[in-house]
């Protein structure tokens, strides 16, 4: 029998606001206010008194607050469960637009006596409800945020534009003649513009932009009271435009200069700003320009939305008699405790997601109550608006059946396909743009300040013609800068070197150098205001104008010549070929020999036997030459038609397959890279035991091959399980990564039992949407992806120690691959010693850029090099060091940049700046790999041949 309630005690940890269902309708849905950062109700209005001695509603800042407070004939008889009350604060009113002014919270209502207020009202405040639960109460989130994953595919890429792409437009559509008045003093006005023009200039100048003036200081600029402006019209002086202001505004683009100082010790890297204007110098400025955004909308459609909380389906049953059961309440503090105590006493394995198990549990009780296991459970779900999913013969308390991350992954990856066609149509308004090449018609603004003399605009121009790699700004002593922009420069520094005194961590610039680079600056100029900034994004200065005539590299040398390979290599050159057809053979074997390549490496089919007779042939042909030849094997990878049931899946539960059909569908934006994906085959799971030993017979098959020098993997993890975290970067990016498999039952079991997470519900990318101003983040399942902390110089920055369930999730991965790759080394080395390999580096997050030797009695095939290393000692890496040039990728830009450059020029600068790189990052090196797999051989053969200078000729440069 239950006791009456005696006593009750309050404590809370966490956060409760409302997270998502899948179940997300088309139609139109209603934002009830949601629960924000806690704000002290006293900022909320003002109230009626108060009696002397009642509580005071301007103290109850939390729902801890005001518990304390609550009237106790109100409360429901039996135990109450409440979680997080001590970070739960008022609701906080959502602003459905991004130009929506700031709603503070509805304030609290007077206390009713007392003892203070009825539990039903407090709870409201606080967005929270009274919710009965069989044997017990608790206090349940009023709202919850769903997903909607039932998106529809005939949406407009074009809906919903934002700022920059909208000024893309207008600029895309204006014709010489009105590029010209754009680059005079007078600008282009609504006159000179066609009707879309004007919709899309217009649009661009809302009524609700905000105009404002601020006074440039020494460092930063302050913002000046309109009040005090002579001479503006009633609406100017709220911050707002006239109508007759926005149809008589002109739009004037020029050029400016934009520059910062370099750091002491290292000069090419950045270290303090410029000021762009003069000291005390006032200016206008127009912020809010056209941006309004639905929040929760991507492309002009709902994809997160606040609803009225409600039950959602589990695949847990609560009515079940294994749950009736009761529970003592005990001092169990967490939902994780909880969650455990249940577990135990029903010998159920159920468990409670990372990032809500650590949420406080507070009870208000009486001594020895007890509850039935299977309302507790109910409670629970209610409380974090959450169920409980099946993975295996184990259950998780979490946001919904579905993961969360997959229907993360399916909003990203529909609205990256949005975006893709967005991305297709801009791409032809940016190439009329560079064949109009307008930057021609854009000059300093007459009175700029900041505008070069004409010693300067000349180096700058000179810049631009010649461009260096890497790219770089022009880097000019701060003597030759003319008189204004060395006091802007003398002022900068002496700003900084204040700074510093204060800040120690700061470190010192080089005050002798400023890099400089030209930009474009964009005016409005307004009626009865004059000029005004108007930074809308759009196409900068380089976008307007045709390519550098040439680069040149760090030597000096133009990157345009012939590419001279270094000498002193131990290995040097190396050409890459995948033979497709028998003539492929001789004419890779001639070129190799022609240009004084020393090793001939041939790229086998997913099917290494299928690649066994041409591989013979190209040994017996390179034997003339006397070219060792290695084969190349795609360690990982099988063919598509290749299935078994191990093959893995993603986090939509798609085999690569599945997942790269899918893509070969969409348009070809990115060169290269539906290529990539094409000739890409099934993976195999490292996680199965049968895949070492398919894996040890495909490199001994192989190696049998007589005449054979040596074997070089590549592809040698599965994606997903190709790196672990590096969590001491204080922050956690997380690229776009659908591809990423493993998400097995088997793994998914395994991570939910080792870190109480199941890995659909880990997020696959950032959280903001292609296309939106949304964020898909679910609060009581949010993923920390940085956390700021105090530092012990007091300054806040990245938290080091961050660790969150991704990392976990890619430790995991990691480990299977490092134990598999450790184990097939062992197993081919016993059985042939004399092998040699070579192999993409392991655990490398650019690991398609090197081979590096896997010499008998290395673990794995990894790189050595520091994650900070020194940049005066170089870099150092295991082994045999080979850098890998990708030339068809070159090739497939030129033809979709449709003839910007020759493409002989295309191809001699990137193999001089691929070698170039290797000198700035100091990187050791013993060979190059022209890598042309995935491309003829023949048709490359006579752009190389042109490219690259023959061993023991003159140099290419006189």
């Amino acid at each position: 029998m239950r006791k009456p309630l005696r006593a009750t005690c309050w404590s809370v940890l966490g956060w409760c606001a409302a997270i998502a269902h899948p179940a997300f309708a088309q139609e139109a849905v209603p934002f009830p206010p949601q629960i924000g950062d806690a704000v002290s109700v006293q900022e909320a209005g003002p109230r009626g008194a108060v009696p002397k001695g009642w509580p005071d509603p301007g103290r109850i800042g939390t729902l801890k607050d005001g518990l304390n407070h609550v009237i106790r004939r109100s409360l429901r008889r039996g135990p109450m469960l409440v979680l997080g009350a001590e970070k739960t604060a008022p609701y906080q009113p959502t602003r459905d637009a991004s130009d929506e002014t700031w709603r503070p919270p509805t304030p609290l209502p007077p206390p009713e006596s007392k003892e203070g207020w009825r539990l039903d009202v407090l709870a409201a405040h606080f967005g929270r409800k009274v919710t009965r639960v069989g044997s017990l109460t608790a206090l349940t989130p009023t709202t919850m945020t769903i997903l909607n994953t039932r998106l529809p595919a005939d949406v407009d890429p074009m809906a919903n534009l934002q700022s920059w792409d909208r000024m893309q437009l207008f600029q895309a559509s204006l014709t010489e003649e009105q590029w010209r008045k754009m680059g005079t003093e007078q600008g282009l006005g609504l006159a000179d513009m066609d009707q879309e023009q004007k919709e899309l200039f217009l649009g661009m100048i809302p009524e609700k932009a905000t105009l404002s003036r601020q006074r440039q200081a020494t460092r930063w600029t302050e913002g000046i009271d309109l009040a005090e402006v002579k001479g503006l019209a009633p609406e100017n002086r709220q911050g707002k435009l006239t109508a007759a202001q926005r149809m008589g505004a002109r739009l004037r683009m020029n050029r400016t200069i934009r520059m910062w100082l370099p750091d002491a010790e290292n000069g090419n890297t950045y270290a303090a700003w410029v000021p762009e204007r003069p000291e005390n110098t006032q200016y206008w400025s127009l912020s809010q320009s056209g941006d309004t955004i639905r929040r929760g909308e991507v492309f002009g459609v709902k994809v997160v939305a606040e609803v009225p909380a409600r039950s959602k389906p589990s695949q847990l049953r609560y009515d079940l008699s294994d749950f009736d059961i009761d529970i003592a309440i005990g001092n169990a503090k967490t939902v994780g405790e909880l969650v455990r105590r249940i577990a135990e006493v029903t010998g159920k394995e159920i468990r409670a997601d990372a990032r809500v198990s650590g949420l406080s549990v507070q009870w208000a009780a009486g001594e020895g109550d007890t509850v039935r296991a299977g309302d507790l459970l109910r409670a629970l779900a209610l409380a974090v608006t959450g169920t409980y999913r099946q993975v295996g013969t184990a259950y998780i308390l979490t946001d919904d059946i579905e993961g969360i991350g997959a229907r993360q992954a399916r909003i990203r990856e529909w609205a990256q396909q949005l975006m893709l066609a967005r991305n297709l149509r801009m791409r032809d308004f940016w190439k009329r743009l560079r064949k109009m090449q307008p930057g021609r018609f854009i000059r300093y603004a007459s009175g700029d300040p900041m505008a070069p003399d004409a010693k300067l605009a000349e180096k700058l121009e000179q810049q631009r013609e010649v461009q260096r790699i890497p790219y770089r700004p022009l880097m000019v002593p701060a003597e030759e800068l003319g008189p204004a922009l060395k006091k802007q420069v003398d002022l900068a520094v002496k700003a900084h070197e204040e700074n510093i005194r204060d800040n120690p961590q700061q470190r010192p610039v080089a005050a002798h150098l400023v890099q400089v680079q030209i930009e474009t600056r964009t005016t409005l100029l307004l009626p009865g205001i004059g000029p005004v900034e108007f930074q809308m994004g759009g196409m900068g200065i380089d976008s307007m104008l045709p390519p550098p005539k040439q680069t040149l590299l760090s030597s000096g040398r133009s990157a345009d010549l012939p590419f001279e390979p270094p000498t002193g290599m131990s290995v040097g050159g190396v050409l890459l070929f995948e033979p497709t057809a028998d003539e492929d053979i001789p004419a890779a074997v001639d070129l190799a020999f022609q240009r004084g390549f020393r090793q001939l490496w041939v790229s086998l089919p997913l099917d290494p036997l299928a690649g066994r007779k041409q591989l013979e042939a190209v040994i017996t042909e390179a034997k003339k030459r006397n070219l060792p030849v290695y084969a190349v094997l795609r360690l990982m990878q099988k063919p598509r038609t290749e299935k078994n049931a191990f093959t893995p899946v993603n986090i939509l539960g798609e085999t690569y397959g599945e997942w790269a059909a899918r893509k070969e569908r969409t348009p070809d934006v990115y060169p290269g890279e539906k290529e990539t994906i094409r000739r890409s085959g099934e993976w195999f799971d490292p996680s199965d035991p049968a895949t070492l030993p398919q894996l040890k017979r495909r490199i001994l098959e192989i190696a049998a091959t007589p005449g054979l020098a040596g074997i070089a993997l590549r592809d040698i993890a599965t994606p997903g399980f190709r790196t672990a975290s590096r969590p001491n970067r204080g922050y956690e990016y997380v690229p776009e990564s659908a591809a990423d498999l493993g998400y097995s039952l088997t793994n998914r079991v395994a991570l939910l039992r080792e870190a109480d997470t199941d890995p659909i519900d880990i997020i696959t990318g950032q959280y903001g949407v292609p296309g939106g101003d949304t964020n898909i983040n679910l609060p009581f399942f949010a993923e920390e992806q940085m956390r700021w902390v105090r530092k012990p110089n007091g300054e806040w920055g990245p938290d080091e120690k961050l660790v969150t369930a991704r990392m976990r999730w890619n430790d995991f991965r990691f480990k299977i691959t490092e134990k598999l790759l450790t184990d097939l080394h062992k197993a081919v080395i016993d059985e042939k010693p004399d092998i040699r390999l070579l192999s993409m580096p392991f655990g490398e997050e650019w690991e398609g850029n090197w081979f590096v030797s896997w010499a008998k009695g290395d673990s794995l095939p990894r790189s050595t090099r520091e994650e900070n290393p020194d940049p005066t000692k170089g870099l150092n890496m295991a082994g045999t060091v080979l850098l890998t040039v990708d030339i068809t990728t070159q090739l497939l830009m030129s033809e979709f940049f449709e003839g910007e450059m020759p493409v002989q020029i295309r191809l001699n600068r990137h193999l001089n700046q691929s070698l170039e790189w290797r000198k700035e990052s100091q990187q050791r090196m013993d060979g190059f790999i022209l890598d042309v797999t995935g491309g003829s051989i023949r048709k490359v053969a006579p752009l190389l041949l042109a490219g690259i200078v023959p061993p023991g000729s003159r140099t290419a440069e006189k």
